[in-house]
């Protein structure tokens, strides 16, 4: 039977949402929002350390990499760019605890449906699959998404605006489809059950494989999918803030004042950083990197410096763990605690004299993440990594073409300032960065394609989030 299951607080730690932002375009500074539920971003987010007992915490010794020969297009005859018709697409297979069933088959699959990352980011922050392995005798396989990682259709090739109509939920699917179909005939287990696993992007797509491939997939666990949030559903699009600023509460654990100073940050930096001698002080007051712009250019400053603040809440509503994690710096080095945003609230806990005050503490709420290694001289607010922004462009698309998630801002009902989400601010943004004419512009792809969240029509599917992801 169809089963919806809402986890208790605590279970947070198995599931996160994952937010890529494309943070500092002078003319459209509205975030691109990808997942409610971001690269995060998963199924089963747990203490790996817990689970192997003191061994080392990196639980992809206990796998081989495997390269799938993969189509490009399943889709359409017309031979892609470059010439290339098939790539190789990177997977794990994990067999400690594969064992026979009492009735002599093989035990089931745990299938992790790979997301915006790269695959051993999954591998090593899926502790739900590791605990359930044992306990079911099966075998664990992560499968790495199209684009991401090291399972690239065009190679190291710079990526190109041509490349882009091969990225889509679609394709992906029926990579895993192909992947998994071609694994059971080569291992002689048609038999054995598939269970799909993901989290944010990839719970929708676990989810959805249920629901366009239930003869490949015997069940789907999807955490924190927002199914529900995508266009065409919600009118409340000033929810997912609402829950980041939650987290800043008592209700979270966090300091009564944590709320209302972290906001009175924000106020500070919009009104003030738009000056010369004002943006010099924000600036300096919160330890950035890099000289205030001429005065042409210092209101676009101001967004991209509340903006880089924005994220950083956002990073620590995500990781809202009962324990330790390096997941939110996504495979780069740094480690969150346990509870972030309540760890990042004790700096916003007193009564404040001056905002300057304020906002050197906010300084301090932003350290936790920025400078988790203790060695950041200054706090740079552009990203440093290509890669970094090849993923964020690789997301803007998706999220432009098929995974439209509208989320605004009240300052209100948040602890942020007032931007609402407009349909068309966002249809000029994706026509300005990839060229999307307004029939290419598709809003309600994924309600229109799998009817969102009215799951009525579908059956073993589990559906779990924590109240402060």
């Amino acid at each position: 039977p169809f089963s919806v299951q809402k986890m208790s607080t605590a279970l947070s730690s198995f599931c996160l949402i994952l937010v890529f932002l494309e943070l500092y375009n002078a003319t459209f500074h509205h975030p691109v929002f990808s997942m409610m539920g971001f690269q995060p971003e998963h199924a089963s987010q747990s203490n790996s350390a817990v689970f192997f007992e003191g061994e080392e915490d990196n639980p992809i010794k206990y796998c081989k990499e495997h390269w799938f020969e993969q189509t490009i297009d399943h889709f359409n005859p017309e031979v892609p760019p470059l010439g290339k018709t098939t790539f190789m697409q990177r997977y794990y297979v994990c067999d400690k605890h594969w064992k026979d069933t009492k009735s002599g088959n093989k035990g089931p699959v745990l299938f992790y449906v790979g997301n915006e990352s790269e695959v051993e980011l999954y591998i090593k922050n899926s502790g739900l699959m590791w605990e359930m392995a044992p306990k079911v005798g099966g075998l664990l396989l992560f499968a790495e998404h199209r684009f991401y990682g090291k399972s690239l259709p065009f190679g190291n090739t710079k990526l190109d605006k041509s490349h882009l109509p091969y990225l889509s939920s679609d394709q992906a699917m029926e990579d895993f489809a192909q992947l998994l179909t071609d694994f059971k005939i080569k291992m002689k287990i048609e038999k054995a059950p598939i269970i799909g696993f993901g989290g944010s992007y990839g719970g929708m797509l676990a989810s959805w494989m249920r629901m366009k491939y239930p003869h490949i997939l015997a069940g789907a666990v999807a955490c924190s999918a927002p199914l529900a949030g995508l266009y065409g559903q919600n009118s409340n699009t000033n929810g997912y803030y609402e829950v980041v600023t939650r987290d800043a509460t008592p209700y979270a654990g966090s300091a009564p004042r944590c709320r209302d100073n972290v906001q009175r940050a924000f106020n500070t930096i919009i009104n003030m950083a738009v000056t010369s001698k004002g943006n010099a002080l924000v600036r300096s007051t919160l330890k950035l990197c890099g000289e205030s712009p001429v005065p042409s250019k210092l209101k676009r400053d101001m967004n991209a410096i509340r903006n880089w603040a924005l994220v950083t809440t956002q990073w620590y509503s995500m990781g809202m763990y009962p324990f330790k994690s390096g997941y939110m710096f996504l495979g780069g080095k740094g480690e969150l605690p346990a509870w972030p945003m309540r760890v990042a609230c004790d700096f916003m806990a007193p009564e404040f004299k001056s905002e300057w005050d304020n906002l050197a503490a906010f300084a301090n709420f932003q350290a936790l993440y920025h400078n988790a290694s203790g060695t950041v001289q200054c706090f740079n607010i552009s990203y440093e990594s290509p890669k970094a922004e090849e993923v964020l462009s690789l997301w803007g698309w998706q999220a432009c073409t098929e995974l439209f998630l509208p989320i605004g801002m009240n300052g209100k009902t948040d602890m942020f300032w007032s931007d609402p989400f407009e349909i068309t601010g966002m249809e000029a943004y994706c026509n300005y960065a990839y060229d999307l004419t307004p029939e290419r512009f598709r809003p309600s792809w994924g309600y229109t394609q799998f009817a969102g969240a009215r799951l009525n029509y579908y059956s073993n599917i589990v559906f779990s989030n924590g109240e402060l992801d």
